[in-house]
């Protein structure tokens, strides 16, 4: 019904969106982006590379889970020079770009920002190392449209702390679950980095997923 005030009708008042109607749009647009998860490694003063990185990531993505970060033995050759032992770890984030965008586009980006030089020796020290693990372009499909390193798993100190964010995760092509992949892996070389694992997931504002 019309209400009059002055010469002409009102228009009727359009209802307006509870803050619960707008938090469920955000979650459905939300759940259509892709997720990522990302690995971090250093073995030049990895505590301050790693930490610069996350903050980076943070402008980038929206980080969703932060997994425990370890200190490991070098991956390289036995007839490398022994190098600095590496601290590891991944993120899961939430992305607005494509697979090869993200790769290249932001985190090779970041890596160069934080001094990284790309070497001929796969194996050299690095301030930092960004490597994609996991992408999944279409999240709410369970599976379908990802994407994955297979180096996950010959990579313990990826596969471990990957399982830890996410273990029920299947990668396309194979029988296990990334849970299953990492208990059957040897771990005795990776030691728990607590209070480095506390302070990122404190700057990210995330709880514990201990």
């Amino acid at each position: 019904m019309w209400s009059f005030s002055g010469p002409g009708p009102k228009k009727p008042v359009e209802p307006q969106s509870t803050s619960m109607e707008r938090a469920g749009k955000t979650r459905a647009a939300d759940w259509a982006l892709p997720l990522a998860h990302v690995g971090l490694g250093s073995n030049l003063s990895p505590d301050l590379h790693i930490v610069r990185a996350v903050l980076e990531i943070r402008v980038h993505a929206k980080v969703l889970a932060a997994s425990r970060f370890y200190r490991n033995p070098a991956y390289a050759p036995s007839r490398q020079q022994q190098q600095p032992e590496f601290v590891n770890g991944v993120l899961r984030v939430q992305v607005c770009t494509a697979l090869d965008e993200f790769r290249y586009g932001t985190l090779r980006k970041i890596e160069s920002r934080l001094g990284r030089i790309r070497t001929s020796d796969p194996f050299a020290p690095r301030v930092i190392d960004l490597d994609l693990l996991t992408f999944q372009s279409r999240p709410e499909d369970r599976g379908q449209g990802l994407w994955a390193d297979p180096e996950i798993f010959v990579r313990p100190y990826w596969a471990i702390p990957l399982a830890e964010l996410s273990p029920d995760l299947r990668i396309p092509g194979t029988d296990r679950s990334l849970g299953e992949h990492a208990a059957a892996m040897e771990r005795s070389g990776l030691v728990y980095l607590e209070s480095l694992t506390c302070e990122i997931r404190r700057l990210l504002d995330l709880s514990s997923h201990d």
